[in-house]
């Protein structure tokens, strides 16, 4: 333990991640569960994080947090940073708190951003700053967030509830009714994206996911095939219509996150010829370190 300096929590809806770091801001070791924030019964968040890591927690070694452990459902509830947010400016909001044996956390706040749309973000700002000063980034997931980053400031971005639209539709919609397993297809996921773009362009997405049904009643659409085909429906549309959004029509967004989602949202940019590129795997890790020199903390 005398070599840890830092310990990096990433701690989400669904998912409790935990590094150690030493002073140049390697990892030293890792620990993941499933102890989400909505696992965390009458607000014991201290008592979780003491059953994850507990023999690593020692007053000497700060922690420091970002995801919806500073949501309103979390642990301690930080301050949204208005867009333009840079790292000093999160660093600035950073919410401390010590814990009874002198431990201290510091809570890293979201982003909003208002005017048009209004919008908000935690645990992404911390990402993407982590891994760009200047372009277009994605991190894609339950809700995807595309965020324009200029001069090391998150300057403009924007929210698709892609993933849990897709949840949704499957678990609580006559669609869902008739999926037969939800391996993917890639066949059907890209015929799914060139339905979405073509709603995103014509403004027909209920009525393309309703052709989902459609085309199984028809046989011209497998059973075991249509969770793919409404997967690449959502993406291809939220692909097709962002970058308008944010008025960027050719600028190719560093995409970053879970392995498997990415390369589907790849693919999705390669049926409708459009560029990307895959981002790095630790992106929270570096979000999160860079922000703790900037408190001193490493």
């Amino acid at each position: 333990m005398a070599e840890t300096r830092l310990i990096a929590l990433d701690w989400g809806t669904s998912s409790f991640r935990a590094r150690r770091l030493d002073r140049e801001g390697r990892v030293l070791d890792l620990r993941r569960t499933q102890d989400g924030i909505l696992t965390v019964k009458e607000g014991r968040f201290e008592e979780k994080l003491r059953d994850n890591i507990g023999d690593w927690l020692d007053p000497a070694i700060p922690c420091i947090a970002s995801g919806m452990i500073t949501s309103r459902q979390g642990w301690v509830e930080t301050p949204y940073v208005p867009c333009p947010a840079s790292r000093a400016a999160l660093a600035a909001n950073v919410v401390q708190r010590r814990l009874a044996d002198g431990v201290r956390i510091g809570f890293i706040p979201g982003v909003n951003i208002s005017g048009g749309i209004h919008d908000v973000m935690r645990g992404e700002e911390t990402q993407i700053l982590g891994v760009m000063d200047e372009g277009l980034a994605l991190h894609p997931g339950t809700h995807s967030k595309w965020a324009l980053v200029e001069g090391g400031a998150i300057r403009h971005f924007a929210t698709f509830m892609t993933g849990e639209l897709f949840a949704v539709l499957l678990d609580h919609s006559i669609l869902g009714r008739m999926v037969k397993g939800r391996d993917h297809d890639e066949a059907a996921f890209l015929r799914g994206v060139e339905a979405g773009a073509r709603a995103a362009a014509l403004g027909t997405l209920t009525h393309e996911l309703f052709g989902a049904r459609a085309l199984s009643l028809a046989d011209k659409l497998a059973p075991n095939a249509i969770a793919s085909y409404i997967s690449g429906i959502l993406i291809g549309c939220e692909v097709a219509s962002a970058r308008n959004l944010l008025g960027l029509h050719d600028e190719a967004p560093l995409v970053f996150g879970a392995a498997a989602l990415v390369d589907r949202y790849l693919a999705a940019f390669s049926a409708l010829r459009r560029k990307a590129v895959r981002g790095p795997q630790d992106a929270t890790v570096k979000g999160l370190i860079e922000i703790a020199r900037l408190l001193t903390w490493l």
